[in-house]
């Protein structure tokens, strides 16, 4: 493209420069149709699609990680509102792509927040380090398994999603920690390149009118 016309701007740290190409003479680009669907000739015209869909409720879960070994666990029961407390022997950064999950008549969107510990770490502030808090004994060695110690354990729903999370492990533990490393290596990802974008670095932006534009025109009248 031929350059017609430049523009350089001293900004604090860097510097923008605006280079104006020639005119595009291409057409304006055709509106798209609007298309409708329409209606199912198997069903009649109605719509099926949303019938006998488990209910679905949004649960918080608060996931405490001790040395990615054990997870304290808390929530509240969207209908109940009663608080909940468990311990459960999965680390549950393995869980950290899961979004949902569902039991017999449920399903259920996560909001998961994960928070890691490492009880060998010492605390500048208090000199110390932080100690697992003391809990029932939980089976190390005979897969997915959780302790509710805190709420209504005789209501079966109230303790559905961490059934739902430990089965899901169960079933697909090594695509779920593959899943989660993929996170982590994302997240790293995006961690160094907003980091080297915040070093200051002079910038061209390149814009090409179209004929009748307004960047087109001159002083005194058009071009």
């Amino acid at each position: 493209m031929i350059v017609e016309d430049s523009v350089v701007r001293a900004l604090a740290s860097r510097t923008l420069t605006l280079l104006r190409a020639q005119p595009s003479t291409l057409p304006d680009p055709a509106a798209e149709p609007v298309v409708k669907s329409a209606p199912s000739t198997r069903t009649g015209g109605v719509d099926f699609s949303s019938w006998h869909r488990a209910a679905s409720y949004l649960v918080g879960v608060r996931a405490t990680v001790y040395d990615k070994r054990r997870t304290f666990l808390q929530w509240q029961d969207p209908e109940s509102r009663v608080e909940h407390e468990a311990w459960s022997n999965i680390d549950f950064n393995h869980l950290s792509s899961v979004s949902d999950v569902e039991s017999v008549d449920r399903r259920w969107i996560l909001f998961l927040v994960i928070v890691n510990i490492d009880t060998s770490v010492v605390n500048p502030a208090t000199g110390q380090a932080v100690t697992e808090p003391t809990h029932p004994p939980i089976p190390e060695d005979d897969g997915p398994k959780f302790v509710v110690t805190k709420g209504d354990t005789t209501d079966p729903r109230s303790t559905a999603p961490l059934h739902a999370l430990h089965k899901l492990y169960a079933e697909k533990s090594d695509e779920l920690i593959a899943a989660a490393e993929v996170q982590k290596q994302t997240r790293e990802q995006m961690a160094q390149e907003e980091a080297d974008q915040s070093q200051p670095r002079d910038n061209v932006m390149w814009f090409r009118p179209k004929k009748g534009s307004r960047y087109l025109q001159q002083e005194g009248g058009g071009r």
